[in-house]
């Protein structure tokens, strides 16, 4: 979702950080990158951050690069790790690093690791 304001883009920035880690959830796959859900929505909306093919950052040691192929990425619905890598300001969007960490939700709060 693109955020129509400069107040919502800066809760935005507020609630992750540079830096932040967290569990998002797998929306889809495009040529360029994976969609990942945030765990912040509206009633209408849902916010997404973007991991792209070509990642340039931080902790290049932790970062798992996202694959070209689609069916070496990580499966639509599942959970992985990720990085808030940088802020498009001119956009608004966050874009995110992948820490190579897959799960399979089974509960509100619970993860099972996949492999």
């Amino acid at each position: 979702m693109k955020l129509e304001n400069d107040q919502q883009w800066f809760d935005l920035k507020h609630r992750y950080p540079l830096n932040h880690i967290f569990w998002g959830e797998v929306l889809s796959h495009q040529p360029f990158g994976t969609f990942v859900k945030l765990d912040v929505q509206t009633d209408d909306s849902i916010y997404l951050g973007l991991i792209e093919i070509v990642q340039v950052g931080v902790c290049e040691s932790q970062i798992e690069h996202l694959p070209y192929d689609f069916t070496q990425r990580p499966q639509i619905g599942s959970y992985i790790n990720c990085l808030v890598g940088y802020y498009c300001d001119h956009n608004k969007q966050l874009e995110l690093r992948w820490l190579g960490v897959e799960t399979h939700r089974t509960a509100r709060h619970d993860y099972e690791l996949i492999g």
